[in-house]
């Protein structure tokens, strides 16, 4: 036979059930009547255009670009190691776009390095736009000695370079 006080508890966890699922239920009610808005429709912001081009023009627009006008202090040590592609030693500035690969497989061990290369090209990509809104150019490389480009950027051991990307205005 059950005492009472256990008669007690289970009462208590009884009721106390009860509220957690209704409390549960107002939310996900609250959050489903958050969600919908007037005739299923969600008004947005109008998209800002004042910035340079639209995106469809950006996109008709883009090209490689590997002449630039200005040069920085230092960017013949990193063309020295991208081949010695002239592109990379007349531009103004330059991006490297690297990753720590073990981070990423040890996360998604079978795709992992496929995720990199895809984040790496969409964020490439997204810089075209964005340069050819800015009215800049900009070329993505792939061909340079890995080994070279971490000791001139000095970069820590696990980092890996996938792009160096410069850019800056054209002729």
């Amino acid at each position: 036979m059950i005492r009472t006080t256990q008669k007690i508890v289970l009462i208590i966890l009884l009721i106390a059930s009860f509220i957690v699922i209704g409390i549960m239920l107002c939310f996900s009610n609250t959050k489903n009547n958050n969600m919908k808005n007037e005739g299923n429709m969600i008004e947005l912001p109008a998209p800002k255009t004042s910035g340079g081009i639209s995106v469809e023009t950006a996109i008709k627009q883009r090209r490689s670009v590997r002449e630039y006008t200005g040069n920085p202090p230092g960017i013949k040590e990193l063309s020295n190691a991208g081949l010695r592609q002239n592109s990379i030693k007349e531009a103004p500035a330059v991006i490297v776009i690297t990753a720590v690969v073990g981070r990423t497989v040890s996360r998604y061990p079978t795709q992992g390095e496929r995720y990199i290369f895809m984040e790496a090209g969409h964020a490439a990509q997204n810089m075209y736009l964005q340069c050819e809104s800015l009215g800049l150019g900009m070329v993505v490389i792939g061909a340079f000695g890995e080994n070279d480009v971490k000791n001139v950027l000095k970069l820590p051991e696990k980092e890996k370079p996938l792009y160096i990307i410069p850019f800056g205005n054209t002729e």
